[in-house]
């Protein structure tokens, strides 16, 4: 299924007025400590007063349809595939970026979303996710990554797609401490590698989180703060297949 099939069987179950789009999503965190992933982003406005979390998983056949109304199939046909483009870092030297995304053979998995917080508000949480595990390679010319990762593609309901990994070291030989002035000014710093797929091109950017604190953290009045570290950004195209 191409593209645009995939997201007409999503606009199906939406809003017929929203506009929907497939994402590929790629987050990549380099330390100890990541996000939590008990915790997900509710449908609608209430996002103070709602609060959604993973619950049951089921098991499904790569050509068998979700809740959400499309199947694993039908999301590697539009993601599954290489990518390739330049990518400009943030010291002012370019190289070519080439991602290529293979499905590992495990299991499909649908991961429905619970409502934990604000059962008086008539909205409610995105139907769940449907989870499709694949093979990452992410490499550069340069040798800055030479990366495979086994994440899980995971697309919601409106038809994005988004994949994440968690690493402490990188295969390539990216410096990232070589693009913060002083490491040393910050307690830590993480890595988000992130990438949108449009249906044309793969666009998206490397960049870090760092977050200090001034005066003794147990104090309640210590400050604390956090910069944005611009590592790197690329755009890439499909390749076509010989």
């Amino acid at each position: 299924m191409t593209l645009g099939r995939l997201q007409s069987k999503v606009t199906c179950l939406s809003d017929p007025i929203a506009r929907v789009w497939l994402a590929l999503c790629v987050t990549v965190t380099l330390a100890a400590c990541g996000g939590n992933e008990d915790e997900a982003h509710p449908s609608g406005s209430y996002d103070e007063a709602v609060a959604c979390a993973y619950g049951d998983s089921v098991e499904l056949a790569l050509d068998e349809d979700c809740q959400l109304g499309f199947s694993a199939a039908d999301v590697l046909d539009s993601c599954e595939g290489e990518f390739t483009g330049p990518i400009q870092w943030a010291d002012e030297t370019n190289s070519t970026l080439t991602l290529r995304t293979t499905y590992s053979g495990g299991a499909v998995m649908f991961t429905e979303l619970v409502r934990t917080v604000g059962d008086q508000y008539e909205i409610g949480c995105e139907p769940g996710l449907l989870r499709v595990p694949v093979v990452l390679e992410v490499n550069t010319a340069d040798g800055r990554l030479a990366e495979t990762w086994s994440p899980e593609l995971r697309a919601s309901y409106d038809g994005t797609v988004h994949v994440s990994w968690e690493l402490e070291t990188l295969g390539g030989t990216l410096d990232l401490d070589s693009f913060v002035a002083d490491p040393g000014d910050y307690d830590a710093i993480t890595y988000e590698f992130s990438s949108r797929f449009d249906g044309v091109t793969l666009q998206g950017r490397i960049d870090g989180l760092a977050e200090g604190h001034e005066g003794d953290p147990a104090d309640p009045h210590a400050v604390s703060f956090s910069d944005t570290i611009p590592v790197g950004e690329f755009e890439a195209e499909p390749v076509a297949p010989p």
